[in-house]
């Protein structure tokens, strides 16, 4: 069964509502992705781990749609500054993007990529997993792990023999794989050379 839709808000630290959205799974607890800068510039100052995450369940997408731009509506009618640039419902499960938003988007991404540019340098520091840098279990849970864990093989040990229909598996999805087109050969070239230069000249 698949995870049920939600509209979910997103406050500071003191309760402020700052983004309202809609998802369903882990949507609402992932707050370093797929958000505007201003989101990430948020989360950022107060950090992930001290953001207030609420949801509320819907029975359905566009329930929860409706939600979402309901809840927009209201707290921004009662002054509340909200991160959203637009008044919710968009955004549609199986929305095609135009090819020139698919350009920019792939822009952006190969900006985040490349060592030394300002986006690299944005996304290395707001990283999730810098949320839990420093972070330490307390005793009562540090036994529950090992307690849960004891006995247990590591399922990721390099070196682990894999079974014979793992390796035709993994064998049968290599030789589906379609080649690479030149093309794809070619910008793959240029990001690694232009990393390699840059780690020549010291800015990696």
């Amino acid at each position: 069964m698949s995870p049920a839709f939600y509209a979910y808000i997103h406050a500071k630290p003191d309760g402020t509502p700052f983004y309202v959205g809609k998802g369903r799974g882990l949507r609402a607890s992932r707050l370093h992705r797929t958000h505007n800068a201003h989101h990430r510039n948020i989360v950022a100052k107060y950090g992930a781990e001290n953001i207030l995450v609420g949801k509320v369940e819907c029975s359905s997408e566009s329930i929860a749609f409706e939600l979402e731009k309901g809840l927009i509506k209201c707290l921004r009618r009662s002054g509340v500054v909200l991160v959203n640039r637009t008044d919710g419902g968009d955004g549609m499960s199986g929305l095609r993007h135009s090819e020139e938003v698919k350009k920019n988007q792939s822009k952006r991404m190969r900006e985040i990529m490349i060592p030394g540019t300002e986006r690299y340098e944005v996304f290395m520091a707001n990283r999730p997993e810098k949320a839990h840098l420093g972070h330490r279990h307390s005793e009562e849970t540090r036994a529950k792990i090992s307690a849960a864990t004891k006995g247990k093989g590591k399922p990721n040990l390099k070196g682990k023999p894999k079974s014979p229909e793992h390796k035709a598996k993994v064998l049968a999805a290599i030789i589906a794989r379609p080649p690479m087109s030149e093309e794809t050969k070619r910008k793959l070239s240029a990001t690694q050379k232009a990393v390699w230069e840059k780690r020549k000249r010291g800015e990696v």
